[in-house]
């Protein structure tokens, strides 16, 4: 199969599968999900493995740019009666400001620049797309089991279930051509097309707080769009090309540096940087399907593809360092407001904003060694993320809460999903997981702006503390493994929670490989003088700190097995806790009894600083430092 029909199928396939959504046989559904999972896992790896591209489609029988200039106003149409029916004016608004560009580009008498390769991927595109196919693959096969039981308990009818396994399938196909797309006017449909996916899948639950949110998540990603819109005509009235392969082969040329902060701006909107952060903490009340695709695979990572592919235009510029400054303003913010949390999806929407904050850090800081850091922790936070999400999903309609109070002591109960949990947790702070080698990577790579070092460094630090706090509310127990120890989970969640934890082990474990496959060839076209310096050792410096990583793991399994056959020989006898005699217990639950004969259960949690970081007041205050960097960064873009 050629490039061009490869392309094709990995874009068109979800868009047009996307009906089997509504299939009312679970069998049959499950099967045909199953079958795309297998070909566009298949077709990602073979794209990537033929390498980068670059083509322009053509038709004798239909043309590609009408029917996508069509195709915007249609879209847009549908998003100005979602503002006319929730009565948002602002929404509305902001379709109508989308408009009004596409309209002075459409009707210009200064053509839009010739386009010569319309569709193009180097191995930034490459790997993003098998991120797609692969991780957002089994989000939706994990999404055929667990929104049966959603819908059960949420009396939902099978047409609204189809509905969202509609709009989660299409997500890929969206996400696909958003990453494919070297045509800024393509690129901005696919990237409206995730807005308004995400605004339904948001919405499914048609509660008053899963509303407020979607529409909040659709008017902040309108104004990104608005952003990106006008960017696009502000290059197309000063004759520039609107493909990017071309924009970046000008530099950073002074006439280029608004349109790319307005770029970078619609970015952070979809990649939820502050101050836009609110529409993805928002985003939670959707079912744990939409937060795994979301925070995974698709939508925010759309935002940080676009400044990574933007790079060679802003290099060495203010337009750098200030991206540098917010994205390390914003993993320390959300790595400092996650210790407050104790809504396991809340926690896990903060850890992804800030994983972005340091992706964006990595493109401000603009060298070989941080561009690098950005793809491997694009790649390790997207796996991890993925099993985290679809095992709390799990964990909480196993449990019916998604409180981390109540998962205290959960591997007795339901060892396998507990394991495979605080495996995602670890594998994003400790060794050998690649999560954190990306990390070491970006402060080593940021040693020449002392600011954003300690920044990065404390915030590295805080979410040392909430994984590992987490873990071990999971692992705290008397007696482990044991219980249910029988439960098995259904087929359809237990597979991709295991090859996640899988593929995290793995591409950790070969970091090297991936490293060379990955970043080498990418760095090599955006920093040409690295071509050379790339033979002198992965990783750039202290390869062998990485090499014996594996050793590490090997000796702290074995430590692990040594402790744990040393505790059971030595297993003390178990106490309640001491009321004055008064003790009692009801249904297994140790407590006592009050002065009216109330049994009343004993309780304890851990502390979450909400005196100190009180969230609406902190949020103000950072939304507002963000707001005036923001500032600051198009005013030195003009």
């Amino acid at each position: 199969m050629n490039i061009e029909s490869l392309s094709a199928l990995l874009i068109f396939l979800p868009i047009f599968m996307a009906i089997a959504g509504f299939a009312p046989n679970l069998t049959f559904l499950r099967s045909v999900v199953a079958g795309m999972t297998a070909v566009l896992a298949l077709g990602s790896i073979i794209l990537f493995i033929k390498g980068p591209f670059a083509f322009e489609p053509v038709s004798d029988m239909v043309s590609w740019h009408s029917i996508f200039s069509f195709a915007d106003f249609i879209l847009l149409g549908i998003m100005f009666i979602i503002g006319i029916r929730y009565r948002h004016k602002l929404i509305s608004i902001l379709v109508l400001a989308q408009i009004l560009p596409l309209i002075l580009i459409k009707f210009s008498t200064q053509k839009p620049h010739f386009f010569e390769a319309s569709i193009a991927a180097d191995h930034l595109s490459l790997m993003m797309v098998m991120i797609v196919c692969i991780v957002g693959s089994f989000i939706v096969l994990y999404a055929t089991e667990y929104m049966q039981k959603h819908a059960l308990k949420m009396g939902t009818s099978p047409l609204r279930t189809g509905m969202f396994l509609f709009f989660l399938i299409l997500f890929l196909g969206a996400m696909n051509g958003l990453l494919l797309s070297n045509n800024l006017l393509w690129m901005f449909f696919f990237w409206e097309l995730t807005t308004l996916c995400s605004f339904f899948l948001i919405a499914h639950d048609r509660t008053d707080l899963a509303t407020t949110n979607a529409l909040r998540a659709l008017w902040m990603n309108l104004t990104g769009g608005v952003l990106f819109i006008w960017a696009i005509y502000l290059l197309h009235i000063s004759g520039l090309p609107l493909e990017i392969h071309q924009l970046t082969k000008l530099g950073p040329l002074p006439v280029l540096l608004l349109p790319a902060a307005l770029l970078c701006l619609a970015a952070f909107t979809k990649s939820a940087q502050l101050p836009f952060q609110s529409w993805l903490t928002g985003a939670m009340v959707a079912p744990a399907p939409v937060s795994a695709l979301l925070h995974s695979s698709t939508m925010v990572n759309a935002g940080v593809f676009l400044i990574l592919k933007l790079s060679p235009i802003y290099q060495g510029t203010p337009l750098a360092s200030y991206l540098a400054i917010l994205g390390a303003l914003t993993f320390i913010y959300t790595s400092a407001i996650a210790l407050t949390q104790n809504n396991a999806k809340k926690i896990l929407a903060y850890s992804t904003i800030g994983s972005l904050g340091l992706v964006i850090a990595c493109a401000g800081i603009g060298t070989p060694q941080a561009y690098s850091a950005a793809m491997l922790l694009i790649l390790f936070h997207a796996v991890a993320k993925a099993l985290l999400f679809m095992g709390v999903g799990h964990i909480e309609q196993l449990i019916k809460s998604k409180n981390i109070e109540d998962m205290w002591g959960l591997m007795e109960r339901f060892p396998k999903a507990s394991l495979l949990l605080v495996f995602g947790m670890i594998s994003m702070f400790l060794p050998p997981f690649g999560a954190l080698i990306s990390k070491w990577m970006v402060v080593h790579a940021a040693a020449q702006l002392p600011v954003v070092v300690i920044m990065l460094a404390l915030g590295s630090a805080l979410t040392v503390v909430y994984w590992t706090r987490w873990a071990g509310m999971l692992v705290n127990s008397f007696n482990p493994l044991t219980g249910e120890q029988r439960f098995k989970s259904p087929l359809f969640i237990d597979i991709p929670l295991t090859v996640m934890a899988v593929l995290s082990l793995a591409l950790s474990l070969l970091i090297i490989p991936v490293y060379w496959c990955l970043s080498v060839p990418m760095l090599n076209i955006v920093f040409p003088e690295f071509a050379d310096a790339s033979k002198s050792g992965a990783l750039m410096e202290n390869i062998g700190a990485f090499m014996v990583y594996p050793a590490f793991l090997a000796i702290g399994f074995t430590l692990l097995i040594m402790k744990k056959r040393r505790a059971e020989k030595s297993m003390p006898p178990v106490s309640t806790p001491y009321y004055s005699g008064l003790n009692r217990k009801d249904h297994s639950s140790p407590g006592f009894t009050d002065p009216l004969g109330n049994f009343i259960p004993f309780c304890s949690e851990n502390y979450y600083l909400k005196k100190y970081l009180p969230q609406e007041r902190v949020n103000a205050g950072i939304n507002a430092v963000a707001i005036g960097f923001i500032i600051l960064l198009t005013v030195a873009s003009l």
